[in-house]
């Protein structure tokens, strides 16, 4: 049985400089600002799920079947909010990275659902709560060239943004496809509480 992974690291430097929160639900999508000598200012994006176990609250990188439609109205707000308030120029020109996957995860460890959307990949964990009751997350992450390697990262390009809000989409068609959908158990105490460990970043398949 598959777990969804934690969070993982990349050696990708940190995103930036945050400048703008956008709630929806329980999801929460930071932009970020970043100047570089190559590309000089650029920005990123990363969603998070506000998480508590009752005693204190942390931000997760994984969701909930019924976060779907939160990430993906945070994905095109983001978008938006992105033209309209920053020298962001939007581009017709996004270089696709072809078809990827996890090389780590086969087996147990693998996802029991993906959907690759342009450069992002959405992947549906099954996990096990400490009760006993089983549920299922999603996490997402973008894919890019590296040389000849494919590394995942765990921001977004604003050119991703539609992507993702696609990608989310396609799981919740897929929860609900799946046994009428699949409905969440009482985890918040145990599955919530029980994250798991971590885990170092991987390569993709080529």
């Amino acid at each position: 049985m598959a777990n969804q992974p934690n969070d993982e690291r990349s050696p990708e430097q940190e995103p930036g400089r945050a400048i703008q929160s956008i709630p929806f639900g329980k999801v929460v999508a930071r932009i970020y600002r970043n100047v570089s000598q190559k590309d000089g200012v650029y920005y990123r994006v990363k969603f998070f799920r506000q998480e508590s176990d009752g005693e204190k609250e942390w931000l997760a990188k994984s969701f909930f079947h019924e976060d779907m439609v939160s990430v993906a109205k945070a994905a095109t707000a983001s978008y938006i909010w992105l033209v309209d308030n920053t020298d962001y120029v939007p581009t017709s020109v996004l270089s696709v990275v072809a078809k990827f996957g996890r090389v780590d995860e086969s087996g147990e460890n693998s996802p029991v659902h993906e959907v690759q959307v342009g450069n992002v990949l959405a992947s549906v964990w099954e996990n096990t709560s400490r009760a006993g009751n089983l549920y299922h997350k999603v996490s997402f992450r973008r894919g890019e060239n590296l040389g000849s390697e494919v590394w995942f990262w765990n921001n977004f390009r604003p050119e991703d943004l539609s992507h993702v809000a696609q990608a989310a989409t396609s799981c919740r068609m897929w929860f609900g496809e799946m046994r009428g959908g699949f409905q969440r158990n009482d985890v918040k105490s145990e599955g919530e509480k029980n994250r798991p460990a971590k885990r170092k970043p991987r390569r993709a398949a080529k």
